[in-house]
């Protein structure tokens, strides 16, 4: 009786656990970017979220498509 009911526990555990886990990641990136690299110059063009700002050679913000 104590060992079918340490087992029940430990499986009730593992799926909460599991569950949780899932329920942390993401389902859908908050942005989209198009990276175009040609031979040439490359550029960076905001689909969706716009809301970024690239920092790395002062404050721009990407362009929308």
């Amino acid at each position: 009786m104590i060992r079918t009911s340490l087992r029940i526990a430990t499986v009730a555990a593992l799926v909460g656990i599991g569950w949780m886990a899932a329920k942390a990641q993401t389902s859908e990136p908050n942005f989209e970017i198009v990276v175009s690299a040609p031979s040439g110059e490359t550029t960076i063009e905001c689909v969706r979220g716009c809301e970024l700002s690239w920092v790395e050679r002062g404050l721009t913000r990407l362009r929308r498509l």
